[in-house]
Order: C-alpha cells, then sequence, then structure tokens
C-alpha cells in the first residue's frame, strides 16, 4: 500500500508544475505591456478635431415650403455629445447634440426677408456661416405675349395668353396711350386688334398690372403687295418673251394667255425676275396677256418678222422663146404689188408690168427681149428696188467647151480584178477622182474618151468605191464583197438505232444463255460442296 502512494506522488507534481506553465503563459499574454510602447502612446491624441463629425444646413427657405419657420439642422454622426451656439440675426442659442443624434432650430420666417446664421463653438469658433432667403411663395408667371401684323384683320393683332392656375390683367399701350386693359381668365386666351392703316407705323406695349413690360414691338402695316413688273419683246431665237420682275417680298404667280388659251403658269420668287419664252408664228400677230389674281396687269401685240419680207425674185432667159422669165414669191401673209422693169440702157425707156400677189404667192412673168440685147431687170415693192440683175441674149453664141462626165463599176468571178469604167463624153478634158478603201487616185480624161482603172480584189474582202469630178460632183458610190469560192458545207454524221425484230431476238437469246449458265454453275457447287 505505501509503494502504491509512493508511485503515484510523481504524478501530482508533474500536474502542478504543468498548471504553473499555463498560468505564467496566460498572465504574461494579457498583463504584460505590448513590447516598445509606452505609457504616453496609450493616451488619447489632445488635437482630434471632434467638429468633423457635426453636419449644419439649412432646410425650409425654398420654393413651396410648409409652415410659417425655418429650420438650422444640426446633426451630429459621432458618439460623443457636441455643444454649440446658433445665432440667427444675432439672437443665439446653446444647443446640444447628443451622439448620433439630430437637433433643429426653429425661427419664425417672414417671406422674402433674408437671415444671417452663425453656428460656433462654446469658445467662439465659427462652424457655419450662411445669410439665406426666404422664398415660399412661387412668383407669378408672366402671361404668354405676342404682337403680329395682320393684313387679313386689318392692323396689328395682341395676343395674351394667362398661366393655367392665375387670372391676369394687362394694358395694351399703342404710342404711348393705353389702348385697353385686358384681364385674361388663367388658362385662356385673349386677342386685341389695334386697327392700322396701310403704311402706318404705331409702337405697340403691353405690360402687366405692375407696370412691367412684356412686349414692346414697332409695327408697320404693310399689306398692299407691289404688283409685278411685266416687260414683252420678240427673239428670234426663242419667239415671244415675257419677262416678269417681282419687286414684292412675298412669292407672285401669274398666267400668260393668248386670249382664252392658257400658254404658261409663271412662279416667281420674292425679289426675283424671270423670263418665259413661247413660240410665235412668222409674220403672224399675237396678242398676249398677263393675268394676276384673274386681273389682266399687262398685254401686248407681237409680231415674229425674222425672215426678210423682201420677195424672192429669179430672172433668167429662155432661148427657145426669146423670152425673159420673171419669178417673183411673196414670202409675207399680206398682199404686195411688184413692180417689174426690163430696159436697155442704150434703147431707151424700159418695159414696166405691175403684178399684185397675195400672201405666200408666187407668179411667173415673161417679157419678149431683142436678141442679142442686153437688159437690166429690176423689181421693186413700195418704190424701194429688192432686186437688179443685168441679163445678156446670148441665144445665138455656141456653149462654152464641157466635159461631161460618167463612171461605172464591174467586177465578176472569171479574175481577181475589179475595173472602173471613166467615160467623158463632153467636149473638154476632164478629171476624174477614185477612191478604193481610202486610196485616192486621180485620173485625167480626154474628151470624148473612155478610160479603164482595175484595182486588183482578194476572196472574202470588202470594198467601198467612189468616183467624183474635179469640182466634187459624186459619180459613183459602191460597196461589196468579193466572194467567188463557195463555202465547203460538211454534213454531219448521223447515226440511227437499230430496229426491227432482229435485234429483239438476238437480246432474249443471249438472256436466255446466261439464265442457263447461271443454273449450271450452281448445280456443279451444291455436288462438290462437301456435307458437314
Amino acid at each position: 500500500m505505501q509503494r502504491l502512494q509512493a508511485s503515484r506522488r510523481p504524478d501530482q507534481r508533474l500536474v502542478l508544475l504543468t498548471a504553473a506553465v499555463l498560468i505564467a503563459l496566460l498572465a504574461n499574454l494579457f498583463w504584460a505591456p505590448t513590447s516598445g510602447a509606452s505609457d504616453e502612446d496609450l493616451e488619447p491624441p489632445v488635437d482630434v478635431d471632434i467638429w468633423a463629425d457635426l453636419d449644419i444646413r439649412v432646410g425650409n427657405m425654398g420654393k413651396n415650403c410648409s409652415g410659417t419657420t425655418f429650420a438650422v439642422v444640426l446633426e451630429n454622426t459621432a458618439s460623443a455629445p457636441l455643444d454649440v451656439v446658433v445665432s440667427v440675426d444675432g439672437a443665439d442659442t446653446a444647443v446640444r447634440i447628443d451622439g448620433f443624434a439630430t437637433k433643429r432650430v426653429f425661427t419664425e420666417a417672414t417671406e422674402d426677408t433674408s437671415y444671417s446664421i452663425v453656428v460656433t463653438t462654446p469658445s467662439g469658433d465659427v462652424l457655419f456661416e450662411e445669410t439665406v432667403f426666404r422664398n415660399c411663395i412661387p412668383d407669378p408667371v408672366d402671361p404668354n405675349v405676342s404682337v403680329a401684323d395682320s393684313c387679313a384683320e386689318g392692323g396689328a393683332v395682341v395676343t395674351i395668353t394667362a398661366e393655367p392656375s392665375t387670372e391676369q390683367t394687362v394694358n395694351v399701350i399703342v404710342n404711348d396711350t393705353i389702348f385697353e386693359t385686358v384681364t385674361v381668365p388663367a388658362g385662356e386666351t385673349v386677342t386685341v386688334l389695334v386697327p392700322l392703316a396701310e403704311d402706318e407705323t404705331a409702337t405697340i406695349a403691353v405690360t402687366d398690372a405692375e407696370g412691367m413690360t412684356l412686349a414692346d414691338e414697332t409695327i408697320t402695316h404693310d399689306c398692299v403687295v407691289a404688283g409685278p413688273i411685266i416687260t414683252f419683246d420678240v427673239s428670234c431665237d426663242t419667239g415671244a418673251v415675257v419677262r416678269v420682275q417681282n419687286p414684292a417680298d412675298v412669292e407672285q404667280t401669274v398666267q400668260i394667255r393668248e386670249g382664252v388659251d392658257l400658254l404658261a403658269i409663271v412662279a416667281v420668287p420674292a425679289g426675283a425676275t424671270l423670263e418665259q419664252p413661247l413660240h410665235l408664228v412668222e409674220d403672224q400677230p399675237t396678242t398676249l396677256q398677263v393675268v394676276l389674281a384673274g386681273e389682266v396687269i399687262a398685254e401686248d401685240t407681237l409680231t415674229l418678222n425674222c425672215v426678210s419680207d423682201e420677195p424672192t425674185v429669179v430672172a433668167s432667159l429662155d432661148c427657145l422663146s426669146n423670152q425673159l422669165i420673171v419669178q417673183i414669191t411673196n414670202v409675207t401673209p399680206n398682199p404686195i404689188t411688184a413692180t417689174i422693169a426690163v430696159g436697155n440702157p442704150m434703147a431707151g425707156d424700159p418695159i414696166v408690168q405691175d403684178v399684185d400677189l397675195d400672201g405666200r404667192q408666187t407668179v411667173t412673168q415673161t417679157l419678149v427681149v431683142d436678141e442679142g440685147s442686153t437688159n437690166v431687170v429690176s423689181v421693186s415693192v413700195g418704190g424701194e428696188i429688192v432686186f437688179q440683175e443685168t441679163i445678156t441674149d446670148d441665144c445665138s453664141a455656141p456653149p462654152e467647151p464641157a466635159p461631161i462626165l460618167s463612171a461605172s463599176l464591174t467586177h465578176d468571178c472569171t479574175s481577181s480584178v475589179a475595173t472602173i469604167a471613166l467615160n467623158n463624153t463632153g467636149n473638154a478634158d476632164g478629171v476624174f477622182t477614185v477612191n478604193v478603201n481610202g486610196t485616192v487616185t486621180v485620173i485625167p480624161v480626154a474628151a470624148g474618151l473612155l478610160q479603164l482603172h482595175t484595182f486588183t480584189v482578194t476572196e472574202d474582202a470588202s470594198y467601198q468605191v467612189s468616183v467624183s469630178s474635179a469640182d466634187g460632183t459624186v459619180l459613183l458610190t459602191s460597196s461589196f464583197v468579193y466572194n467567188c469560192v463557195p463555202d465547203v458545207v460538211v454534213k454531219p454524221k448521223i447515226e440511227l438505232p437499230r430496229t426491227g425484230t432482229n435485234g429483239v431476238y438476238t437480246t432474249v437469246l443471249s438472256g436466255l444463255l446466261l439464265l442457263c449458265l447461271g443454273m449450271i454453275a450452281v448445280d456443279v457447287s451444291r455436288k462438290e460442296t462437301p456435307i458437314i
């Protein structure tokens, strides 16, 4: 028994030792000072700004605010209480704001009044300072006013529209004198007409009941629009030209008419000028009218006279009858009288004839003259000579020698040569100009002779040939393709499918033969295959 107790004592000492170590460790953990720290480090700083946690503002000062007071709002966002002094226009109030609390200092307020607000610490340091203005009643809204000249109403029209919630009274003042006082119900519109004469100028103002100017306009009543200025002209290039100038400050539209026929509609912008061309018939008078708003404002009769009014005259000598032939054509639509005078200056007074011609008429007159005589032929209209020519009767004189030229082209397949025959049947030498595909050859041919000109041609080639005389008269034009070798046509070989019963029989027999061979092969394979 004693031996057993002795064996347990070392265990108790071990337990006590372990407990002592644990207690020492815990004491060191909780009660030992932090390494390197001093007592001064554990004390709070003395310069901490405790007022930074105070929020200050002023409320209930703007539009539509409620009640008759405004408030200085003090909000403490820290845990420690704060003491301040609130001064409104010099009246001080001491206020304590608990931690995380909000305090309001109310002051009776008067509308449209300024207030000086100062918030300080107990020691007098200024934390907040502001001057505020109490304005809780909305200002009245001015009515909408416009002043405009109206030609339809005959003067200036003043338009007043009141705001939706308030009846409003305004004064309409014309040239510094009250013209009319108008009360406009809330949300409604009233117009006032100020009559004005044409070109009258007036200063029109609109004021509210307190005399504040809402509108001030100077109006000139200008409603008579200056009409367009019209000019007419005639051009040989275009016919009639109607020029429309618009001096007004608005667009104007006119119609151009010929009697009841509407020829054109012209819209002329403000301050612009436009030209309208119209077709005219030569020597035919045409009356044009310019119409504005159903009223004729301009009219003129125009005649296009671009072709000479002088008649055309042709005089010639007929050697068979020994007569002088005079042909006169009246180019105008109006009748004229032409005077023909034919005379030999060496034989005395001329022969005179008067010829009456209707519009567009042609008349031929014949007059007998002496053989071999020289005569002066003249035609006059209204006393003015329009034609004069000297004609000599030289019918007995032999004609001047002259070439008479002709040309022809031949080509065939007997040779590769084309031939041009150049024939001069006149009594004077002639000159031919031959052009073959751009190659030019000049060939003289004596009087009464025929000359052949040849050129080589090639199979399937094209040729352009022309022949002309020295004065440019075209005697021959031709184009051809030389094609003398027939084209070879290769006929395609066509194979037709077999037809008839022989082909059918052959196909059937071939099928039966293949069937038999197949059956024999199957039978042989069965015999050779062992059964297992």
